[in-house]
């Protein structure tokens, strides 16, 4: 193989899908069903050649499907039926479905955005944006709340955007989500959930 090859290899989406993941994918299945050595091969297969030449991106949670020729389903149907009934594949007309079963398993950190910048969550920012006395000090006085509450709100901002799963491009993205964020939700001051799945992402339409 090519260093050119290498390289390519290196930035496709592929490089998330380790053994490791896999084996995790594997794990979350249909635990009726013990899949065999094969079946697990003829999935590798088929994640291998859809995203062998997709570029690393944030559209990771979308399925994939292959037409019955591309995956050879005639030569395999025995393993297939093993997928399916694991809850790995379903069957569309003539198409085979690889829903994204791989979505909260991997890392997100292997993700770049079109600038070609690391995608992370939030709690690799939480600690900066919890020492930046000047921003805690802004967000009390536009919010009318005391420094503690204001560091109160981004610890519960911070595990409701990881339950969410929700990633950034950089610390001022997250900041300005935050800033966003605590306009909707400064009343929760206690350790409770914010009102609706809108708030959470800090996109009630409802409010300007």
């Amino acid at each position: 193989m090519s260093a050119n090859q290498n390289n390519d290899n290196a930035s496709s989406m592929l490089v998330v899908f380790d053994l490791f993941i896999l084996n995790n994918i594997y794990k979350s299945v249909n635990h009726k069903i013990k899949l065999s050595a094969m079946s697990k091969m003829v999935y590798q297969s088929c994640i291998t050649h859809y995203f062998i030449d997709k570029p690393l991106k944030m559209q990771f949670n979308q399925s994939f499907r292959l037409s019955y020729d591309l995956a050879k389903h005639e030569s395999f149907r025995e393993q297939y039926s093993e997928l399916f009934t694991a809850g790995l594949i379903s069957y569309e007309k003539e198409t085979i479905d690889f829903p994204a079963v791989w979505f909260n398993l991997i890392n997100q950190n292997h993700f770049k955005n079109d600038r070609n910048t690391l995608i992370s969550k939030i709690d690799e920012y939480e600690t900066e944006i919890l020492n930046n006395v000047s921003l805690l000090e802004v967000a009390a006085m536009k919010n009318q709340l005391q420094i503690k509450q204001v560091k109160q709100l981004l610890k519960l901002f911070v595990l409701e955007q990881k339950a969410v799963g929700v990633v950034y491009n950089n610390t001022q993205d997250a900041i300005k989500h935050f800033n966003n964020w605590i306009r909707y939700n400064k009343d929760q001051t206690t350790n409770v959930v914010a009102k609706s799945k809108a708030q959470i992402i800090g996109l009630d339409p409802n409010k300007k």
